[in-house]
């Protein structure tokens, strides 16, 4: 097991780029940020599917992006702090 790590707080979604982006482990980083991506969207696109035409459009449809927020930020440096210290498979 490896040892457990500290979390980062950051301020603003720049600096959890630059954060990820520095880190000796990145390549780590980078295969935890994978699963969580494809994890994060299956689910949507199960909710999306179940919600009926109308939404399914709308997604399709839709281009906004808002900024993440402060809490979103911590929330996912969390968990890759959490995976690099449990390792990844």
């Amino acid at each position: 097991m490896k040892e457990q790590r500290s979390v980062p707080e950051f301020d603003t979604f720049e600096q959890l780029v630059d954060w990820v982006e520095d880190q000796d482990d990145r390549y780590s980083l980078v295969e935890i940020l994978d699963e969580l991506v494809h994890d994060a969207k299956s689910e949507e696109a199960a909710r999306i599917n179940n919600s009926g035409t109308e939404r399914q459009l709308r997604y399709l449809l839709s281009a906004d992006y808002e900024p993440p927020s402060r809490e979103a930020i911590a929330d996912i440096c969390e968990t890759l702090v959490d995976g690099l210290s449990k390792g990844v498979d």
